[in-house]
């Protein structure tokens, strides 16, 4: 679905037809919404896997994925407290 959205935003902007700058932008955000979305359901499947081998690699994963992603959603911050 994300492929099909960004291959649709790339044939827009190449078509000589006069389309709007929303319509191309509003496509470009739905396929970002769901590539992020569908990696964060990706990566939480890692730790559920880990469950069959028991509580503790689940919490130790977890507590890892939560690290990872706050990484990902704050890299900003993250870059300014390192100057």
């Amino acid at each position: 679905m994300v492929v099909v959205f960004l291959i649709d935003v790339v044939f827009l902007i190449d078509v000589l037809v006069e389309i709007s700058c929303v319509h191309i932008k509003r496509m470009l955000e739905r396929g970002n919404t769901l590539a992020l979305i569908g990696n964060r359901l990706l990566c939480m499947a890692f730790p559920i896997l880990l469950w069959m081998f028991g509580p503790v690699p689940m919490a130790v994963s977890w507590v890892a994925l939560v690290r990872w992603f706050y990484e990902l959603d704050f890299a900003d911050l993250c870059l300014l407290r390192q100057l």
